[in-house]
């Protein structure tokens, strides 16, 4: 197996039957050469969990899926105790995230690991910005929910499309992981609602929208909409009811039951995986 570095450098090879033009190759290797470089001009905190990041997309392992201890950083209490409860959450997550890294790497999937890695240096770069200018050294939570957030909504097919290699999805579409160590899933059970802080009406929509586009012979259309609420349409079907979903914030107290009626509206499409 080619490492990350060796696919910088040996480009024309690994990218022929793998990449859809030369403007996804320039994102990949951009971003790849920025994490390769990084100065780690953060505050300390933050240093060992983006040395953990760099290291693992720059030098993926073999082994998959990883053991606990190489996802040390998914860990919740281990990502708090660094960055604050809040915005420990979130990079807790992104660690979940990126540990799919090395099996996309494997696969050649080029669109999915240049999303990631743009990703990955958004949120890089709100800690460094957050260093410079002499505050916390720590960006607000919200600014990287943000960036997480972005990433979902941008990139929700390509996501669905392969929920193994993204955890994210991968524990949104199958919530309870069939996995043989334990400690992994702790970690992954640990996360499996986590979705829920970042579903609006206007995510699940999309979620939904892009569900029915890939697999429209095992997404159905029903209707679920609360009485009084303000909706909109989600998808159309012949001589059926429009699936919807109420439009506005969605409060924080109902955000688990959101998640809830995603997961059962994506019950058939997870026959796939």
């Amino acid at each position: 197996m080619l490492s990350g570095r060796q696919m910088i450098d040996h480009s024309e090879d690994v990218f022929e039957f793998h990449t859809d033009g030369e403007e996804l190759k320039e994102r990949f290797e951009l971003s790849f050469w920025r994490i390769s470089n990084l100065e780690y001009d953060v505050d300390e905190r933050a240093r060992d969990y983006f040395s953990w990041a760099a290291s693992l997309i720059t030098d993926p392992k073999e082994e998959f899926p990883f053991k606990a201890e190489e996802l040390s950083w998914a860990d919740r209490s281990r990502a708090a105790g660094s960055f604050g409860e809040e915005l420990g959450l979130y990079m807790s997550i992104w660690a979940l995230e990126l540990s799919g890294y090395p099996s996309l790497s494997r696969k050649r999937n080029l669109s999915a690991m240049a999303s990631m890695l743009e990703t990955f240096i958004q949120i890089y770069n709100e800690f460094e910005i957050a260093c410079a200018d002499g505050g916390s050294g720590l960006p607000d939570a919200p600014s990287v929910r943000d960036i997480i957030y972005s990433y979902l909504f941008d990139y929700t097919e390509e996501l669905l499309s392969d929920p193994e290699d993204h955890k994210m999805f991968g524990l949104l579409l199958c919530p309870d992981p069939k996995v043989s160590d334990p400690r992994l899933r702790d970690l992954l059970m640990e996360h499996r609602d986590d979705l829920a802080y970042f579903l609006g009406d206007r995510l699940s929509a999309r979620i939904r929208e892009a569900a029915q586009k890939l697999r429209p012979d095992r997404i159905g259309c029903r209707s679920d909409q609360q009485e009084g609420a303000a909706s909109i349409p989600l998808a159309k079907s012949d001589g059926g009811a429009c699936d919807r979903i109420e439009s506005g914030p969605v409060p924080k107290e109902h955000s688990i039951n959101l998640l809830n009626r995603l997961r059962d509206y994506l019950d058939k499409y997870k026959e796939r995986i």
